[in-house]
């Protein structure tokens, strides 16, 4: 029969039960330390030496008495006789004799009897004589030893993650190995008879699983924790109790994934009721993922996860992740970006609501939320992180502030957005700005698209009205141009590539079918797929006449390289790939190459709109660039 939900917790009770109930992980091993990269360690590190461990040169130059060079100035340069050369890596040299100095490299020994060293800069040298144009203070250029670390200085606490910096100064002081909390070891698994691993045929009513690899990989992120996945277990009641139970005494921690929630076929929670102490809780005032549990078996917690992707995901970040952590000896960083809300998004009242969101840089911040079904894989695909509210009123205004805790240290919101046509000259304008710009390059019609959904600040554009013959004409397209604009860019000249010495003496897309060459073609939507079924159609060709035309690829270099490596035998594409790939090119004409830019982005696009503009620009495009003109 079905069961029904224990009393709910809220999302902050959740929180403090999970933390509460992971215990700190106990014992230690001891690893190199190029090997301690985002361990934690057991116990106190003291040097065992000074650092530096002598006194040592910051500069190039001579080492000298102080008292020999007192007054030496430009006017009045002192005269000192070269005794000898002080090289990195060598012992100290002895200099006793007044008015004498040594040479010395950055990083040599300080030689016995001198006290500084003055820098090549103000010296002149004439054979073994040396002219010394500024005087020196005792001490200068030299760094003493022991003037970083001393010897039993305490240089890393216990607790302290280990990072590069630490690396660095455990091996500056002679340290190879060191103690660190030994990793926590976490079991995972999903269950579910409607799973299958990836690579098997899918089958109707079955689907691949991924919450699994999922949290196997967002815990990989952290060195202190040993995650294994452990594949599907049907929805048994004998096979989920053993392996959980084996599991348990095997591990730290284990983490399921589906079958959490109160239906007839969901199990997981009446199988963890039977372990000691049992739940700790069961249900979550939070949408999605009401069905996470949380229970223990002796003192291994035992994390049960919805099986809905996004549910999985969002909660474990937010609810275990953390406490994890904690019991591993390590905070977790903060990584959350303010921003604001761009539409009125509705709450489920009296819960926890997460959602997905793509973080899009405007003037501020904008977190679009991706709404869907929590089974929707593409969510999390296509978000950078989630917002998390309360449903204590109707819904978030639009315009309002948000805190979205991202993913991952990986996750970077542009500075800008470009969606559309691939071109490697645009790359030109965006180092000149220097922005961190997000290229998506999905074709003409998919940038103009984007733009009508405002997803994009720029679009690169080239398609060509059949029925004008003429390039990038949206004035009729009103909806369009109240989001946009068009900004006129450059020529690209276009043509058929074919392999070096053009061997089968293709002029046209005619020869290509009449000598029954193979085609790589671009992906529907660009602007050359666009001129080549526009070229077809008016020579009355089929796509079907044409052996390869279903090869497609997304950029003209693809084009080229497929001919270059000879998977066809010709294709569309501009001179410039032609040229990158050592082919021939038979010119068909120019395309325009423009830009749509949303009028709300227009400010942030100034710079942009500035060097396409410029003289630069165009002198780049005619040095650089073959077959493109202004």
């Amino acid at each position: 029969m079905a069961l029904i939900f224990h009393k709910l917790v809220g999302m902050e009770e959740a929180k403090r039960l999970a933390a509460e109930s992971i215990g700190s992980i106990t014992g230690s091993e001891r690893i190199d330390a190029v090997d301690a990269q985002g361990r934690v360690l057991d116990s106190d590190i003291f040097s065992g030496m000074d650092s530096p461990p002598f006194d040592r040169s910051e500069v190039d130059g001579f080492a000298v008495s102080s008292q020999d060079v007192e007054g030496a100035d430009q006017d009045t340069p002192v005269t000192l006789r070269i005794a000898g050369s002080a090289s990195i890596g060598e012992p100290a040299l002895e200099m006793h004799s007044p008015g004498t100095c040594i040479r010395i490299a950055t990083g040599a020994v300080i030689p016995v009897g001198v006290d500084s060293v003055v820098m090549v800069e103000y010296t002149r040298q004439k054979g073994e004589i040396l002219e010394v144009f500024r005087s020196v203070e005792p001490g200068e250029n030299i760094s003493q030893a022991g003037s970083d670390l001393s010897r039993g200085e305490l240089i890393l606490r216990a607790g302290t993650t280990v990072g590069s910096r630490e690396i660095a100064v455990l091996h500056s002081v002679g340290i190879r190995s060191v103690s660190v909390r030994r990793k926590m070891r976490i079991a995972i698994l999903s269950t579910g008879n409607e799973l299958l691993e990836p690579g098997n045929e899918l089958i109707p009513g079955r689907l691949y699983e991924s919450n699994g690899a999922a949290v196997q990989s967002i815990l990989r992120q952290y060195p202190a924790f040993q995650a294994t996945y452990h594949g599907i277990v049907k929805d048994n009641r004998e096979a989920i109790r053993k392996t959980v139970a084996e599991l348990s005494a095997e591990n730290d921690a284990v983490i399921t994934s589906g079958s959490t929630s109160a239906g007839e076929g969901d199990m997981v929670y009446d199988v963890l009721a039977e372990f000691r102490p049992g739940i700790v809780f069961h249900g979550v005032e939070v949408k999605p993922g009401k069905p996470t549990l949380l229970s223990m078996m002796g003192n291994t917690p035992i994390i049960g996860l919805p099986g809905f992707p996004v549910s999985a995901i969002m909660v474990f970040d937010t609810v275990f992740l953390p406490a994890l952590l904690r019991a591993c000896g390590m905070g977790r960083k903060t990584r959350q970006v303010s921003a604001t809300v761009p539409v009125r998004l509705h709450l489920a009242q009296g819960k926890t609501n997460l959602v997905p969101v793509s973080l899009i840089q405007r003037e501020s911040m904008v977190a679009y939320p991706l709404l869907g079904d929590s089974g929707s894989v593409s969510r999390i695909m296509r978000s950078d992180g989630y917002m998390s509210a309360y449903g204590n009123r109707p819904y978030i205004e639009a315009g309002e502030r948000v805190q979205v805790s991202l993913y991952s240290d990986d996750v970077q919101v542009p500075d800008l957005t470009f969606i559309g046509s691939h071109d490697i000259a645009i790359e030109s304008i965006f180092r000149k700005i220097s922005v961190n710009v997000k290229v998506i390059n999905i074709g003409s019609t998919g940038g103009v698209e984007a733009m009508r959904s405002g997803e994009a600040d720029l679009a690169g554009v080239h398609i060509l009205n059949p029925a004008s013959m003429k390039y990038n004409d949206f004035s009729a397209d009103h909806d369009l141009m109240e989001k946009a604009e068009l900004v006129k860019g450059y020529t690209r000249e276009q043509g058929i590539l074919v392999r070096p010495g053009n061997p089968h003496g293709i002029r046209s897309l005619e020869d290509i079918v009449s000598h029954g060459l193979s085609f790589v073609n671009r992906n529907p939507g660009s602007g050359t797929r666009i001129l080549i079924d526009s070229m077809l159609s008016s020579s009355g060709i089929s796509g079907k006449d044409i052996r390869g035309f279903t090869y497609e690829v997304k950029t003209h270099y693809a084009v080229a390289n497929a001919i270059w490596s000879g998977r066809a035998d010709a294709g569309v594409a501009i001179r410039q790939a032609a040229v990158m790939y050592g082919l021939d090119f038979i010119p068909l004409g120019k395309e325009e190459y423009d830009f749509l830019i949303l009028r709300e982005s227009r400010n942030r696009l100034s710079k942009f709109l500035e060097v396409l503009d410029s003289r630069w620009f165009a002198e780049v495009l005619g040095k650089d660039f073959t077959g493109y003109s202004r």
